[in-house]
C-alpha cells in the first residue's frame, strides 16, 4: 500500500500534538503515583509480535518501553522496538489497584530478507494490583514503515510483566 507523504505527515502532526497536550496533565497529576525512576518491569507479549518485553519508568507517569519478539507473519522474522510511554491514572477507576492507560511514540525495526524500519504509535491499558508486584497489559500500535517504501501495518497484544 502507497501512502501519500502529506497524509504521513498529518498523522505524525497530530500525534506529536495530542501526545503534547497529554504530557502537560501527566506531569500535573504525577505525585499521586508511586512509579519512579527506579522502576522496572520485565516480562512477555503475546499477539503479533510475541517476545519479550522491558519497561523502565522515568518519572511516576512516563517510561521507555522495549521489545524484542518474533513475528509469524510472512514467514517470519524478529521485530524490535521502542517507545516512550505516557501514562494516565485517573481514567479508569479501580478500588485499591491501579489501572492506567497510556499513549505513546517511538521505532520498531523488523528484520527479515527485506528489512523494514518505522515509526510506531501506542495506546493500551496495563492493570497494577497492589498486593502482587505484576501488570497486566495490552496494547495496538499502528505503525508507518518508512524504510525502504512507506507502508502501514499493525501490531497488538496482551502480556504480564514482572514489576521490581
Amino acid at each position: 500500500m502507497i501512502v501519500r507523504k502529506e497524509a504521513i505527515s498529518g498523522v505524525i502532526l497530530l500525534s506529536v500534538s495530542m501526545i503534547c497536550l497529554y504530557a502537560g496533565k501527566a506531569a500535573a497529576e504525577s505525585s499521586r503515583h508511586r512509579f519512579s525512576g527506579d522502576t522496572r518491569e520485565f516480562g512477555i507479549i503475546l499477539g503479533e509480535p510475541t517476545g519479550l518485553t522491558y519497561k523502565e519508568w522515568t518519572g511516576s507517569s512516563t517510561a521507555f518501553d522495549l521489545g524484542v519478539a518474533w513475528s509469524f507473519r510472512r514467514e517470519g522474522h524478529i521485530h524490535i522496538h521502542a517507545d516512550y510511554l505516557f501514562h494516565n491514572f485517573l481514567f479508569f477507576e479501580v478500588e485499591g489497584d491501579r489501572m492506567p492507560y497510556y499513549i505513546g511514540f517511538g521505532a520498531r525495526v523488523r528484520i527479515e530478507d527485506d528489512p523494514r524500519a518505522g515509526a510506531r504509535f501506542v495506546i493500551g491499558a496495563e492493570y497494577y494490583h497492589n498486593e502482587v508486584p505484576l501488570g497486566f497489559f495490552f496494547e495496538l500500535a499502528p505503525i508507518f514503515d518508512l524504510i525502504p517504501e512507506t507502508e502501514f501495518d499493525m501490531n497488538g497484544g496482551v502480556g504480564v510483566r514482572v514489576v521490581f
